[in-house]
């Protein structure tokens, strides 16, 4: 399989998923339900304008983040076809995509997102063997290794995703990679005080006695949904239904975004060289792929 870039990250229920698994027993038994004719659907936060600076600069798509997308995969069709080989890439995130954009840490934050998240599924790539392998990827043992605090991330050294990587990153391959990681650990560190912030348990807590009221006991949103199975994660379900009435009901995303913000914020201010330095990279890749999209070469490429 390709390696993709570290900004392409798994979908947000993914990883939520992952995380761990559930600390508290999900269980549904009788309650008086939350009053759903009062409780709009849940707002969404790009309408609150509370998305979170990291999650801003990170995950939300553009149109020059969906033509610096296109760029890099026309150049590895063009690499890949100087070889003898047919290369397919999987499909290129859309501006203004939010369904697969961004971590969400809360749970489902709206009806049908399950449904949304299904339909979007990227099929798995057919085998191709080692010599398609090797013009992809190049020899797996020469790679370049990136790291930051107590993480590596290793790439591919050449083979053609990264000789497209070099085309729009140029010598910023690298420090791209770094800066990424300092990114990651900037959302991790916020997540992190997030679980000791008052004004975000005081809303966890007041999430929860609405559940309990639902006949829904668990211990907050992330943890239903890790404890409801894969095979009956549907946007029905009586715990998704039921969690998505009480976040309405408490405005418990409005609370946990805007801590969440303030947060990132805070570990922006501590480290202010961060992320203006990840703008001016991502601005040098998206005047390359401007003009690598205006090669002839590039425009007839899938």
């Amino acid at each position: 399989m390709p390696f993709h870039p570290p900004r392409l990250l798994l979908p947000p229920l993914a990883l939520l998923v992952a995380a761990g698994a559930a600390a508290w027993t999900l269980t549904i038994g009788q309650g008086s339900g939350p009053v759903r004719a009062a409780a709009p659907d849940p707002a969404r936060v790009a309408e609150w304008d509370a998305l979170p600076p990291l999650y801003a600069a990170l995950y939300v798509r553009t149109e020059a983040d969906e033509r610096t997308g296109t760029a890099q995969q026309r150049l590895i069709v063009r690499c890949m076809a100087r070889q003898g080989f047919t290369y397919h890439p999987p499909p290129v995130a859309r501006a203004g995509d939010r369904t697969l954009s961004r971590p969400t840490p809360f749970g489902i934050e709206e009806r049908g997102q399950i449904a949304a998240m299904m339909e979007q599924t990227v099929p798995a790539e057919r085998p191709q063997g080692e010599a398609y392998g090797r013009a992809l990827l190049g020899d797996p043992d020469k790679q370049l290794k990136a790291a930051t605090g107590d993480m590596d991330v290793v790439v591919p050294a050449e083979g053609c995703q990264a000789e497209a990587e070099w085309a729009l990153q140029g010598d910023g391959r690298l420090r791209r990679l770094e800066l990424r990681m300092r990114l990651g650990e900037g959302e991790r560190a916020a997540l992190d005080r997030l679980s000791r912030d008052e004004e975000f348990d005081a809303a966890t807590a007041a999430w929860r006695a609405c559940m309990d009221e639902a006949g829904v006991t668990a211990h907050d949103p992330a943890d239903l949904l890790r404890a409801v199975p894969e095979a009956e994660r549907r946007d029905s379900h009586p715990a998704i239904v039921a969690d998505l009435d009480c976040k309405a009901r408490t405005g418990y995303l409005r609370t946990a975004y805007t801590r969440l913000a303030a947060l990132q914020r805070q570990w922006l201010a501590r480290n202010p060289d961060v992320l203006p330095a990840w703008n001016a990279l991502m601005e040098h890749e998206q005047r390359a792929a401007r003009a690598a999209l205006d090669d002839p070469g590039t425009t007839d490429s899938r």
